[in-house]
């Protein structure tokens, strides 16, 4: 793994196999990354989660993470309104892609590159605006309506 010279600490890796030549390249900054790093004779040698004060991982830890990282401060909240076992996992499933813009769009699929761009892109319904989520689902004047309608 390596050695300490006076101090200095020197890494040696050896691998198992011999490296594709796409790995050549990914090894070498692994080797960068680990240049200023240290062994630490005194300490036991472990595993730490970072993102836990006390460096343990668990499933719901991870769980935290990931949500407040996807959807903000209110992302476990966010999380339970979305998956509730109550909810018929198709509407679950919808209303995650709708938070997370990936309804498929005449706007989001041209925005991908999945087709190209024909005729205008105003909404068909206003004719106003380009047809992206927010749009479609909160800023047209004939949703508006219709939800008005709908919340009577």
């Amino acid at each position: 793994m390596g050695n300490d010279d006076n101090g200095a600490w020197h890494w040696n890796l050896t691998w198992r196999r011999s490296l594709f030549n796409w790995e050549v390249e990914e090894a070498w900054k692994f080797g960068n990354m680990l240049e200023g790093m240290k062994i630490s004779p005194g300490y036991p040698n472990r595993w730490e989660w970072i993102h836990s004060k006390d460096g343990h991982y668990s499933t719901k830890r991870a769980y935290s993470f990931l949500t407040k990282e996807q959807c903000g401060p209110y992302g476990d909240m966010t999380f339970k309104r979305i998956w509730n076992p109550i909810l018929p996992s198709k509407i679950s499933a919808f209303n995650w892609q709708l938070l997370l813009d990936r309804i498929p769009t005449k706007f989001n699929l041209i925005k991908r590159g999945i087709v190209k761009n024909f005729g205008e892109g105003k909404c068909t319904m206003c004719k106003e605006e380009d047809k992206d989520v927010a749009h479609l689902f909160l800023k047209c004047k004939v949703v508006r309506w219709l939800w008005e309608e709908c919340a009577k």
